[in-house]
Parts: C-alpha cells; structure tokens; sequence
C-alpha cells in the first residue's frame, strides 16, 4: 500500500509528456529505441555469465545500437552492452525513412508477451502480426471485446485475443485496466530517470536520412523527460512526437529519487505520454489524488 501511494504521488508530481564496451561499436549512433517488458541486466558479452555491467527497467525507454536473434547491444547512459533482445518490445527507428526497423523484430513473442492491462476494443479491431495496415490478419475483436495488451505505443499496441498474439490499433482501445497494481502506469506512459528544463536554446539531434543533423529548436523553458546522459554529455528525450538526442549542458536536470529513498520534496518519477492518452492519463491522476486523500484523513485518525 506504501509503494503504491508513493507511485500516486509521483504521478502528481511527474513532468508531462566498464568491462568490456563492445568496442566495435562503442560511439555508434543509436539506429532504435525500444522498452523492456521486465528489469534486464545489461551484459559486456551476449552470455547470461557476461560480466554484469547495470541495469535497466521495464518500461524505460533504452537506446538500440544494434538487433540480433537473441541479444541486442544498447546504451544507457554511459554504459554500453547486451541485454536480452526478446524482452524488448516497442522497437522504432530514429530514422524510419532510410533505416526502417526489421520485420521479424516488429513480431511480438508469444514466449516472452507479458500482460500488463485487460482492456476493451472500443470499435471493431483488427488484430495484426506486425504494426503496419498491410499486417497479416490473426483476428477481428468487435466492439467491448476483451484483449489483454502488452508494450503500449503511440500508433499501435501488442494485443492477445485467445491464442493469438499481435497488433491492434492503439486508439481503438478502452476502459484499461493495469494488471499489477504496482505498476500504476495508464498506457501509452513511459519511464525516464530524469527531469530537465531548457535553460538554453538548443537543437535536438537525431538520424535524418542517414545522416546526423537538426530535427527541431528547443525554446528556454521547456520542459521534457530524459534519458541518463553518455559520455558525450548528451541525453535522449522526447518532444513533440520526435525523439532525438539533447545537450545536457543546455538542460537542467533533476533526477527522480525510488520511493524507499524519497524524502519530502523529492521527485518520485518522470513520465512521458502520448497525447491520444492524455484523457486516459488525466482520469487516472485524479482518481489517484482522490486515493491520497482518502488515505491521508485515515493517517490523522
């Protein structure tokens, strides 16, 4: 009930939406981002007896430096290793045009798929094997159907129907239920370790046809999410549906402090949200508030 409650207080707080370093591609640009199903160690080499080298959480959002069958190389922060690939879902390119991300990463794993909500279809669906409209059809699901989701995104969920496992629609989806009630996250929410506030103008950076270059100015006071900086001193961030890499020295940061360590003024977590979701996202926060209040006139009981 405790790290419930302190995960309610984080979503009134939250701001909106080395070993060995693979030395072949140690300062590769990141070509995907992808997120976790589940807490993954990240390994110097792709064995589960690599060297341990951190960690990242399910529901971050990690840089994808490479694909493979069973692991991939990614970068959090300053560390670079492999994590394992099967058990990162949402993968997209940062440069879509030129360096589309693979079919055969795009299929969900019926071995690895982790539910987190039991949801609805608000219209007629069309359950896809890969996220795309020409997606082969597993399945219909007719309005009020139930579906169990997995990794959410902006565009298009991981959805089960029966024995069937794949892609629906993101905004044909309702009435969301999260299926651990610690996780206390709406779709369409993910993680990022920091806050940060643009105390300079600044260009975000990304992969635009194959080439590194401009995607969009940041005005001074914005406010945005953002990955652990690298050894570059360089972040990756969302902002107005583009993510892209910022300088942290035009930033200021605060991170967010776990919930067993908070103290009163602590940031407890940074979220960033898609804006289909936002109704979803306001609903939830208020019914969390009306739970914190409920429980604070209990305390002076």
């Amino acid at each position: 009930m405790r790290r419930m409650l302190c995960l309610c207080l984080c979503a009134m707080l939250c701001l909106p939406p080395m070993a060995q370093r693979a030395a072949a591609e140690s300062g590769a640009v990141a070509r995907y981002i992808g997120v976790p199903v589940q807490d993954l160690t990240i390994r110097a080499t792709k064995s589960q007896s690599g060297k341990r080298l951190g960690r990242v959480y399910a529901g971050q959002t990690v840089e994808i430096l490479s694909l493979g069958k069973e692991w991939f190389l990614i970068r959090d922060g300053e560390v670079e290793g492999y994590i394992v690939g099967p058990l990162v879902g949402a993968i997209e390119s940062l440069d879509p045009e030129t360096d589309p991300v693979p079919p055969d990463y795009l299929k969900p794993n019926p071995k690895t798929f982790q539910p987190f909500y039991r949801a609805k279809a608000g219209k007629k669906l069309s359950l896809r094997a890969t996220p795309e409209d020409e997606g082969k059809l597993l399945a219909t699901l007719y309005e009020d159907e139930a579906m169990e989701l997995g990794v959410t995104g902006a565009e298009w969920t991981v959805a089960k129907k029966g024995k069937n496992l794949g892609y629906v629609r993101t905004e044909g989806v309702k009435d969301l239920q999260v299926l651990d009630p610690y996780q206390a996250l709406p779709q369409g929410v993910t993680v990022y370790p920091y806050a940060a506030i643009v105390i300079a103008p600044t260009d975000m950076t990304g992969t635009v046809y194959g080439q590194m270059g401009a995607l969009q100015s940041l005005p001074v006071g914005a406010v945005l999410a953002v990955g652990k900086p690298d050894q570059n001193g360089d972040v990756l961030a969302p902002y107005k549906r583009t993510v892209g890499r910022l300088s942290a020295d035009a930033l200021s940061l605060e991170e967010a402090v776990p919930c067993d360590e908070a103290g009163p003024g602590d940031l407890l977590a940074v979220f960033e949200r898609n804006d289909s979701f936002l109704d979803t996202v306001e609903v939830f926060i208020e019914d969390l508030k009306s739970s914190l209040d409920d429980y604070l006139r209990s305390s002076e009981n």
